[in-house]
């Protein structure tokens, strides 16, 4: 998974992303994750977020997805990446709920607490019980954008 945002290029790739949109895969995690579960990102795990004024994060962006196993859905996302060049965070969230079918393609995110901000976003999720995802993202304010990506995990278990 690549982003290609006005922050720079950033990349992370895992060898065990499933296809959650296949009913093979999808049809024993509808059973066995039935509900809402939740996604965050662990330190260290993803890329330092960039803007296209130089600035390089200190950490990898806060990101929290809530992702709805049993109607097939992530039903909230929200990134706030910090880089040095922004004083404020810039911040942005899922604003009505994303299909797993269109998650590969840059679903759309709206200002959360910076009401100028949008983006976009991918996830893929990792793992034979998708125990995790890697997420891509890109936020612009009226003048500047932010990107990165990350590993998201459940909770439930390391991702290597």
């Amino acid at each position: 998974m690549n982003n290609l945002g006005g922050g720079g290029v950033h990349y992370i790739y895992s060898d065990k992303v499933i296809d959650i949109t296949d009913p093979n895969v999808y049809g024993p995690l509808a059973i066995s994750r039935a509900g809402t579960v939740t996604y965050n990102t662990l330190p260290l795990n993803g890329t330092l977020p960039t803007d296209n004024l130089g600035g390089v994060g200190t950490s990898v962006a806060s990101i929290s997805m809530g992702v709805d196993f049993t109607n097939s859905q992530v039903t909230s996302y929200t990134v706030n990446p910090i880089t040095t060049t922004y004083v404020v965070s810039v911040d942005a969230s899922l604003q009505v709920p994303v299909p797993f079918t269109a998650l590969n393609n840059n679903f759309a995110l709206a200002g959360g607490t910076c009401s100028i901000c949008s983006g976009t976003a991918s996830v893929s999720f990792i793992g034979s019980n998708a125990e995790g995802a890697i997420t891509s993202f890109s936020i612009s304010d009226t003048s500047n954008t932010v990107s990165g990506t990350a590993l998201l995990t459940d909770g439930t278990a390391v991702i290597q």
